[in-house]
Parts: C-alpha cells; structure tokens; sequence
C-alpha cells in the first residue's frame, strides 16, 4: 500500500518581483483536483515543510485536509 503525501497548502510565485500567494487547505484541494490550473510556479507545502513541485505529486497518494486521494492529470 503506498503512503499518503499530507499536504497542507500551496505557495505560488504570482509575477515576476517574486510576490507570493498561499491557497487555503480548500483552495489546495481543488487546484489538486484540475490539473488545466497546475504551474511550475506552485509549491505544495507539507506539515514539517517539506515541498513538492506538482511532478512530485501526479500519480501519487495525497492527504489534503480529511480527504486521500491520487493526484491525477487529465489527458
């Protein structure tokens, strides 16, 4: 059984003077969920810092919030 991924926001570079913006736990959830919104400016943010780049992600177990679920890209 493969393990869960928990992640706990995204973090996402939003212009070019490196301001950020930081989705909500509900906000993460759905970007996960449409894959048409993922950028390689979006970081995913786990509970001890950890941080994946949405390649790390695709195909993999995640926890957001109380939901699990595999990240998976539409075609």
């Amino acid at each position: 059984m493969q393990t869960s991924i928990e992640i706990i926001d995204c973090v996402e570079t939003v212009d070019n003077w490196g301001r950020q913006s930081t989705y909500s736990t509900q906000e993460t959830f759905t970007l996960l969920l449409n894959s048409a919104d993922w950028t390689d400016d979006q970081i995913f943010r786990g509970p001890a810092d950890e941080r994946y780049c949405i390649d790390d992600l695709i195909g993999k177990r995640v926890t957001v919030g109380p939901v699990n679920f595999t990240v998976q890209e539409d075609c």
